[in-house]
């Protein structure tokens, strides 16, 4: 994947956007996808006018729903449109932003699910060193954003409930799931999930 993924938040990725309209000599990215994640906004208009392909996610940064506080958390559904829409855009050159609202959890999440369809089928050997690629891959993404000055060093954490439905969409069996765990030092995901750990989990929590 040549495609560079920019992982922003919502202001980050309108101040971005407003750059590549403005003046030539600071145009800094050459959008050709968006993918914008918020809880019941629209995309932002700057975003929309870009005229690239587009895909508007509404969920908020939950592990699973919580309906006592309306909070809804990421479906599979949403997270198999994403990836089908990614199948289907294929970009293999220019930016790819990716935001929600601060541009740490979800919008991460979701850019690691995009990493980790881009390696094609998960090879038959799918061990942890390939799923630890993927995350540090996204970690590469997160620092060149920062070091182009587009997003403030603020660090990310991504979403375990759409790290975990990208995992079983794509048949990662608890690998890329487990990568975030270990490399993020995030404990007690199962717990955060709502869900217990399948047979042969290989993450810490075994």
């Amino acid at each position: 994947m040549t495609a560079r993924l920019h992982i922003l938040g919502r202001k980050e990725a309108r101040e971005a956007v407003d750059r590549v309209f403005g003046d030539p000599g600071r145009r800094i990215l050459s959008p050709v996808a968006v993918v914008s994640i918020s809880g019941d906004e629209p995309p932002p208009r700057q975003l929309v006018a870009l005229g690239v392909p587009l895909l508007g996610l509404q969920f908020d940064d939950v592990p699973r729903d919580l309906p006592d506080h309306r909070y809804r958390a990421a479906s599979r559904e949403q997270i198999e449109h994403l990836l089908a829409w990614w199948s289907s855009v294929q970009p293999i050159d220019g930016d790819v932003i990716v935001h929600c609202a601060a541009g740490i959890s979800r919008s991460s999440a979701c850019a690691l699910a995009l990493l980790a369809a881009s390696r094609r089928n998960p090879p038959d050997d799918l061990d942890a060193t390939v799923a630890r690629l993927c995350v540090l891959d996204l970690l590469a993404s997160v620092h060149a954003t920062e070091q182009a000055g587009l997003r403030d060093d603020l660090g990310i954490r991504p979403n375990p409930r759409i790290v975990w439905l990208a995992d079983q969409i794509l048949g990662w069996r608890g690998h890329l799931l487990a990568a975030v765990e270990d490399v993020f030092a995030m404990r007690g995901l199962w717990v955060d999930l709502g869900e217990e750990p399948p047979a042969g989990w290989p993450g810490r929590a075994a």
